[in-house]
């Protein structure tokens, strides 16, 4: 079984990767090596945000597409 401080310090290193790579403008990486919160997705889709999650509350009211991914939650 992995050992948790090791399991920590990669997703640790993922995260600062991740925040370099939007923060140089990026928006191609791996969503599973880095836990993403809603502020991450709202960040990747800008300028985007707002026509997205109003198709999102029209057309899947009932959150079945992508509920995996946590986008909006």
């Amino acid at each position: 079984a992995p050992e948790p401080a090791v399991v920590n310090a990669v997703l640790a290193r993922n995260r600062a990767l991740f925040e370099e790579n939007r923060d140089r403008g990026g928006k191609e990486y791996t969503i599973s090596a880095v836990p993403m919160t809603p502020h991450d997705w709202k960040k990747h889709f800008q300028p985007f945000w707002g026509a997205l999650q109003s198709a999102k509350r029209e057309h899947d009211p009932d959150d079945v597409l992508a509920a995996g991914v946590r986008v909006f939650r």
